[in-house]
């Protein structure tokens, strides 16, 4: 069976990955920075729970980029290369439509693909 995930989950894992790779905050730090709760956080970074978008923008400027779609070009790198490995990203309509969508990478499966296309950011 393909691994599956979704274009969320991809940006929820980018932020992860480049707020561990930065080092500057802390997962409960930077929590606060967004104003919601650490398990809150926790769950957006790891996939179960959608980013907002003005979260988004907020991430985005704690990780040092310009703009959230400078953030997200950085994700959109990171989904095309987990495309590349065979890993079927799924968009918000597939996403509802798709069967397999609860086939999703395990957390720490994504975060390897996700950091490996970090790297070469």
């Amino acid at each position: 069976m393909q691994s599956v995930t979704t274009y969320s989950q991809v940006v929820a894992r980018t932020v992860g990955c480049l707020r561990q790779q930065q080092g500057t905050l802390d997962q409960k730090s930077f929590a606060e920075f967004l104003g919601v709760s650490a398990s809150t956080w926790s769950r957006i970074e790891n996939g179960q729970v959608g980013l907002a978008l003005d979260q988004l923008a907020h991430a985005a400027t704690l990780l040092g980029f310009a703009s959230a779609s400078e953030l997200l070009a950085v994700a959109d790198r990171a989904a095309d290369n987990m495309r590349r490995q065979g890993v079927r990203v799924l968009t918000g309509r597939e996403a509802a439509k798709d069967d397999q969508t609860f086939a999703y990478l395990g957390a720490a499966a994504l975060g390897a693909l996700l950091a490996a296309a970090l790297v070469k950011r």
